[in-house]
Parts: structure tokens; sequence; C-alpha cells
């Protein structure tokens, strides 16, 4: 599945493999996830897909529309526990929002949002302990495999030429973040 991030920007669908190594999920039940769409919030005047409602349920686990969750920019003994969607920032949240508008729109399963969403709040919880490396290391399977995988040759080229393509301004999707995703 391609992301259209603009006109002309898709990015390649083992870019959403690559980073999602960091999740807790292990490789061996990767493929048995539930891919059935969840209940969709719309408005009830419009009927039209919420995406702010959606942000919220899917990210923050509440129903109440008057919700506005924190934005954390640093990183204390007090949040330790914390939701890691918190660190996203009110521009990521928007962008959040009108992903999930699309994608329900388009009867697209926002499991895919999900995971952008994780891994943009993640490139944001480094941004904020400044432990932005630009690489994912140390993540492995119980067998000592390495859960971070290196983008095929087809793939690597194409994640190259998005970085490189000078439509990649008009996009909202934070550089830095997609220059951390496509990292071949």
């Amino acid at each position: 599945m391609n992301i259209n991030l603009s006109n002309n920007i898709s990015l390649p669908s083992a870019a959403s493999y690559k980073s999602s190594a960091s999740q807790t999920v292990p490789p061996e039940n990767a493929g048995t996830l539930s891919t059935t769409r969840p209940t969709q919030k719309t408005d009830s005047a419009t009927g039209e897909a919420n995406g702010h409602a959606m942000l919220l349920s899917r990210l923050f686990h509440t129903s109440d529309l008057s919700a506005n969750p924190a934005v954390l920019s640093s990183f204390t003994t007090d949040n330790l526990s914390a939701n890691s969607y918190s660190f996203l920032t009110r521009d990521d949240r928007k962008l959040m929002e009108k992903a999930y508008e699309y994608f329900t729109k388009n009867s697209i399963d926002p499991v895919q949002i999900d995971g952008l969403a994780f891994d943009l709040a993640s490139y944001r919880f480094l941004q904020i302990t400044g432990n932005n490396t630009g690489e994912i290391t140390g993540i492995y399977d119980p067998e000592g495999n390495s859960w971070v995988d290196k983008f095929n040759q087809e793939d690597a080229a194409q994640a190259k030429q998005i970085l490189t393509i000078p439509s990649i301004e008009a996009t909202s999707l934070d550089k830095g973040v997609l220059a951390s995703i496509l990292n071949p």
C-alpha cells in the first residue's frame, strides 16, 4: 500500500514496515493482527468522518470530544508513564486528524494512520530527549535477529527519489520524520 503525501509523492510500502520495528508486536504475530475496520465516528450533522473524534478515540482512548490532551515538550520523571502520543505537536495532531478523515472517507483501514502517528510520536519523543540519531539499533527478536530491516534495492531507490524530489516541500509531514522513516 502506498501513502500519498502530495500529488507526486508516495511512500513505498516497506517504509511503514521498517519503522514499525520499534513497536512491541513480535514479528511472528505481525501477520495475525486484525485489520477489521473499527466503528467510525461521524459528524451527525453531515455524516462525514470526524478526524478529531478518531484521533481522540484511537490515540488518546477517549470519546470526550472536548478533551484536549496536553502536548508534552519535555521528558521528566513526572511523565514516565505518559501516553506516547502526548509528544505529538498540535500541528502533528491536525495532520493526523486530516489523515483519519481521508482514510475513513476512502474506506481505508485507519490502522495505517495509527502506525504513522506512532512513528511520528516516537520521532518527537526522540527529539525531546536528544536521542534522535537517525538509526534504530538494538531491537532484536528472541532469537537475536534484528527487527530493523534494510530496504531492498527498489524501495531504497524509491526512498531516495522521494527525499530528493522538489515536491517533498509540499507535504505537511515533518521532513525530519520522512528522512528518518525513509533512511534505507
